[in-house]
């Protein structure tokens, strides 16, 4: 009987720690989808009309009002060092966050790709 109330509480503290890998995992994944959503909304319009800056979006719509995302639009060069002038060549940087767990622990990924003129 003690064997059996050992092991009943061996799996009672490890069934959290999987629920909390899963939730883990969601997020990320929920995250991944919102900032490739937003390159992909950026990369559809015209080189031309992609401005240049620093945008914020906290609170976004149910169901992902957990998440916050910012992106960055910055002129680069061809070493993809900053540039001042336009050389036909955007750096779109997508950095979604979210508080993660009961310690509410500061989570994030990060995407960045490139746009050209052409």
């Amino acid at each position: 009987m003690l064997i059996l109330t050992f092991g009943l509480l061996l799996f009672l503290q490890l069934f959290p720690l999987g629920y909390s890998a899963e939730r883990s995992s969601q997020m990320k994944t929920q995250a991944i989808f919102l900032a490739q959503e937003k390159v992909e909304e950026i990369m559809a319009s015209p080189y031309q009309n992609v401005a240049l800056g620093t945008i914020t979006e906290s609170g976004l719509p149910s169901p992902f009002q957990l998440f916050s995302r910012q992106t960055s639009i910055t002129l680069v060069k061809a070493d993809l060092t900053e540039s001042a002038s336009d050389v036909g060549l955007k750096k779109i940087r997508v950095v979604v966050s979210w508080q993660a767990g009961l310690k509410l622990l500061p989570k994030q990924v990060e995407l960045m790709t490139l746009i050209i003129n052409q």
